[in-house]
């Protein structure tokens, strides 16, 4: 339903989904951009930089809307909540926040990776939860109403990737992915159960 976005370099290029061409660009960076991500009507996106900053675009008129200050690392994962009223962040400073997005304020910080944290996931059944995977072997996943860390999942390599999704039943599953160099594509996946 939405365009595409690419972060790349010092931007956050828009492609149309109908012809596949660039159309619009965001270039109010300083730096390298790491990560990009559109709010679930479409209407804003977030992008996270280098310096850890990330930035709030109005996608109508392309203005920065929100700057949310609050890693000393690069910022890797920016994503909305379901509501749209909050903004996870996670970074290379091992920490992932929760953010009001109507507030331009943190509402939490997450800690308890002791290495990048370069992959998030929000849960599909509960608005508070957040999972987080790290070069530290670990995905961790966090609830934000306490905010603390419910859940530790260890594996054998740094984690590139997670996910989170529904079960038919309503149990949520972890999905956690590595890429090992030189080995080209997921080598392993691991399903972790939880209510």
């Amino acid at each position: 339903p939405h365009d595409f976005a690419v972060a790349s370099s010092l931007q956050v290029d828009i492609f149309s989904t109908e012809t596949n061409a660039l159309y619009r660009s965001l270039t109010r960076f300083k730096d390298i951009v790491r990560c990009a991500s559109y709010r679930h009507d479409g209407k804003m996106l977030a992008g996270g930089d280098e310096k850890g900053q990330c930035q709030l675009f109005d996608m109508g008129s392309r203005t920065v809307m929100r700057q949310f200050v609050g890693h000393s690392k690069a910022v890797h994962v920016a994503k909305f909540a379901a509501d749209g009223a909050r903004l996870f962040t996670a970074s290379d400073d091992g920490r992932a926040v929760c953010w009001d997005v109507a507030g331009e304020a943190q509402v939490c910080a997450l800690e308890g990776h002791t290495d990048f944290v370069r992959s998030g996931a929000l849960s599909p059944s509960s608005p508070h939860l957040f999972a987080t995977g790290s070069y530290d072997h670990t995905v961790k996943v966090w609830d934000v109403k306490a905010p603390r860390c419910v859940m530790t999942l260890r594996h054998v390599a740094p984690v590139e990737d997670c996910l989170l999704r529904l079960r038919r039943n309503g149990a949520g599953i972890v999905n956690m992915l590595d890429n090992p160099i030189p080995f080209p594509y997921y080598h392993a996946l691991v399903l972790l159960m939880f209510v």
